[in-house]
C-alpha cells in the first residue's frame, strides 16, 4: 500500500438536471460508487464513451468539486481535509484544448510561471530560470518566452500546457484527452514527449481518453468506465487482449481497423 499514490474510495457525485421548462429537476449520477488506485510512477488509463463520467471523476480528483460520498487520497492524505491550493500543488492537469486553456493576453513566460507565483515558490530571477529550464525540457525554444499563444502552433501550445503542469513537480498529472485537439502528425510528438517525461521524472499519470490506441501505447493499467461506474480494472495487456466485461469487449470491437 505504500506504493499507492492515488486512492479513490467509493466516490459518488450526483447532479440535478432539468428535463425541460417547468419540469422538476431529476437526479443524474455522474459518478457512482467508484473505487480505484494508482501506483506511484505508473500510468493509469481511464476509458469509456462520452458522458460516462470520466471528466467528472477528474474534477473530483482535482478538488474542483467535492464528492457527495466517498474519499480521495493522494499520498495518504484525504482531499476532504485539504485546501484547494494545496491540492493544486499535488495534482495538476493538462487540458484537452491548448487553444482555450492558455490565456491569450499573457506571455508564455507568464503562463508557465503562474503556479510558481500563486504558490510563492520563487520570484524574480529564480522564476525566469525555472521557466527556461522547463521550456528546454519540453522542447520549447527559450526565445518563445515573450511570445503570446496566438504566435504558437497547436503542438507548441500543448507543450506550454505540459510545462505549466510540470513546473511544480506535482505528485499526479491528469491528462484529459491531451492529443484529441491536435493534428495527427503532432499527436505522436506530444505522446512521445509525455512518455519521455514520465520515465525521466518518474511521473504518475492518469490519462483520460476515448482514443484506445493512445491508452494502449502509454498506460500500464486501465480502468473502463460505463454509466458512472468502473466496470473493469486490469493491466493494459489483459484489457486489450482478454477483456472480461461485455462493455469492454464492445468498446474494443468499435475500433476501426485499416481493413
Amino acid at each position: 500500500m505504500d506504493n499507492i499514490i492515488l486512492q479513490v474510495k467509493q466516490v459518488s457525485k450526483t447532479y440535478r438536471v432539468s428535463p425541460g421548462m417547468f419540469k422538476r429537476k431529476l437526479p443524474l449520477k455522474a459518478v457512482d460508487n467508484v473505487s480505484m488506485s494508482v501506483e506511484k510512477g505508473s500510468v493509469m488509463g481511464l476509458v469509456g464513451e462520452s458522458g460516462c463520467g470520466k471528466s467528472t471523476l477528474a474534477r473530483l480528483i482535482l478538488s474542483l468539486e467535492p464528492p457527495d460520498k466517498g474519499e480521495i487520497y493522494v499520498n495518504g492524505k484525504s482531499f476532504s481535509h485539504v485546501q484547494r491550493k494545496e491540492a493544486a500543488r499535488m495534482v495538476q492537469v493538462i487540458f484537452q484544448d491548448p487553444y482555450s486553456s492558455l490565456n491569450p493576453r499573457k506571455s508564455i513566460e507568464s503562463i508557465i510561471s503562474l503556479p510558481l507565483r500563486v504558490h510563492k515558490i520563487a520570484d524574480g530571477p529564480a522564476i525566469s530560470q525555472k521557466v527556461s529550464k522547463i521550456m528546454d525540457i519540453v522542447g520549447l525554444s527559450k526565445r518563445m518566452k515573450y511570445n503570446f499563444p496566438n504566435q504558437l502552433s497547436g503542438g507548441q501550445r500543448q507543450r506550454v500546457a505540459v510545462a505549466r503542469a510540470l513546473i511544480m513537480r506535482p505528485d499526479i498529472v491528469i491528462c484529459d484527452e491531451p492529443t484529441s485537439a491536435l493534428d495527427v502528425s503532432v499527436q505522436a510528438q506530444i505522446i512521445n514527449l509525455l512518455k519521455d517525461l514520465q520515465k525521466e521524472f518518474k511521473l504518475t499519470y492518469l490519462i483520460i481518453s476515448h482514443d484506445l490506441a493512445v491508452v494502449e501505447h502509454m498506460a500500464d493499467n486501465v480502468c473502463v468506465m460505463y454509466l458512472g461506474k468502473i466496470v473493469e480494472q486490469a493491466t493494459t495487456q489483459d484489457i486489450f487482449h482478454s477483456p472480461a466485461h461485455p462493455y469492454t469487449k464492445a468498446l474494443l470491437s468499435s475500433i476501426l481497423t485499416p481493413d
